[in-house]
């Protein structure tokens, strides 16, 4: 059986000497093997090292051609996680996502300008998809270093709670649990802070000490591509005085719906006077949320207004799904609302719509789309999951009931 196998990519000696710490641990951790690409000019690398490596052949080393170098790698010695440093410049970050994606591996994109002792490392544990690789590759750290650990999850949404102290408490004792099944599905145990905040990077900053090393889940995939500097591990990385280690992890399956609509993107007790709103407060409470940039909000909403021009959302079994899509998004987002007096979508006969699921998706592509499209469909034909949704306090019960919907279905 083929060992697990890392390379890291490195555009500098001083970059390498850093990076290499990362690999040389979860290599321990994982009992990998660890390879080198350094990308720096020829005259600007040591000759001697201690472990194996390649190098950049020009002396620019254009970031075409290093990344077919991995890609020679990759043919030549298959690996399953990539470790390479933050880059300011978007278009290096975006070729470094798009290898990612194209070679189908993990990977970790580090800021760490100092290589300084790890005291304690700082877990920032979201709902997205890469928050079980985050959880892995932070043990492993923890392991490797024998270091403390400790996990943070911010809590947003509670808005809409209605101002109600014991049921915001209740949301945080929700949350709490859901973190803790997460670390122990990935049989970690470590102590948790649970907080309810509106800015989840300023609170992420706020909580780190020195000596802390930050681990989090990178944004969705297409932010990481196209608007990575726009996102929340890039408010942190660039504001926080430690390190951070941003884990993105490739979805070798079918998508979750779970990870499309997750507490921060479902919105409770939502009463908009008429479709127009209730598509405008979902669509705004994604740009609140860092899901999508505040100046792609205009050509959504137009996007999804003509669309229910020209074909009108259908509301059946009190739910709704209106639909926008952006010429080269590379995603599939959403946000749920809950409506409990509910909210006209079309002609009076089709009722009301309670529940409001906004998807946005590639106008090229439409296939991630019409699955999560049919998990809903499966999910709200069924009367008690429906009625359950429905009845949901807080965004942690909702998310609960909507995990129904990444099970098989039943024969």
């Amino acid at each position: 059986m083929m060992l697990y196998r890392i390379l890291t990519v490195a555009a500098n000696e001083r970059e390498e000497w850093r990076l290499t710490r990362y690999a040389e641990a979860l290599a321990q951790a994982r009992e990998a093997e660890s390879r080198v690409l350094n990308t720096a000019p020829a005259s600007e690398r040591a000759e001697a090292v201690a472990y194996a490596r390649w190098s950049a052949e020009s002396p620019d080393a254009p970031v075409e051609q290093w990344t077919e170098q991995a890609r020679q790698i990759a043919r030549e010695w298959p690996f399953h996680l990539l470790i390479t440093g933050w880059r300011r410049d978007r278009g290096q970050m975006r070729a470094i996502a798009r290898l990612s994606e194209e070679l189908g591996v993990d990977t970790l994109i580090i800021k760490d300008w100092s290589a300084g002792p790890v005291d304690r490392i700082f877990i920032s544990i979201g709902g997205g998809p890469h928050s079980l690789e985050t959880i892995r590759v932070a043990h492993d750290l923890m392991r490797a270093w024998d270091a403390p650990a400790e996990a943070l999850r911010i809590a947003r949404g509670y808005e809409d709670l209605g101002g109600d102290p014991g049921l915001l408490n209740e949301y945080l004792s929700q949350i709490r649990a859901l973190t803790n099944i997460q670390l122990k599905f990935m049989g970690v145990e470590l102590p948790v802070m649970v907080r309810a905040s509106d800015d989840v990077a300023a609170e992420i900053v706020r909580d780190t000490r020195q000596g802390d090393l930050i681990v989090l889940g990178g944004p969705r995939e297409w932010l990481i591509e196209e608007r990575i500097d726009e996102s929340i591990p890039a408010d942190v990385a660039m504001s926080a005085d430690a390190p951070v280690v941003m884990v993105i992890s490739r979805r070798k399956r079918e998508v979750a719906l779970r990870e499309v609509f997750w507490e921060n993107t479902i919105r409770m007790n939502l009463r908009p006077a008429n479709k127009q709103e209730a598509i405008q407060t979902l669509v705004d409470t994604l740009v609140e949320e860092k899901q999508l940039p505040p100046d792609l909000r205009d050509a959504v909403l137009d996007s999804a207004f003509a669309r229910e021009r020209s074909m009108e959302s259908v509301v059946s079994h009190e739910t709704v799904i209106p639909h926008a899509a952006l010429p080269g998004f590379r995603d599939v987002i959403g946000c749920l609302g809950l409506c409990p007096e509910g909210v006209r979508f079309g002609a009076p006969e089709n009722g009301l719509a309670r529940l409001v699921f906004f998807l946005l998706s590639p106008k090229e592509n439409y296939a991630e789309y019409l699955v999560i499209l049919s998990k809903i469909a499966r999910l709200v034909h069924d009367a008690d999951a429906r009625g359950e949704l429905l009845k949901s306090r807080t965004p942690a019960e909702a998310a609960a009931v909507l995990s129904r919907a990444d099970q098989p279905p039943q024969r």
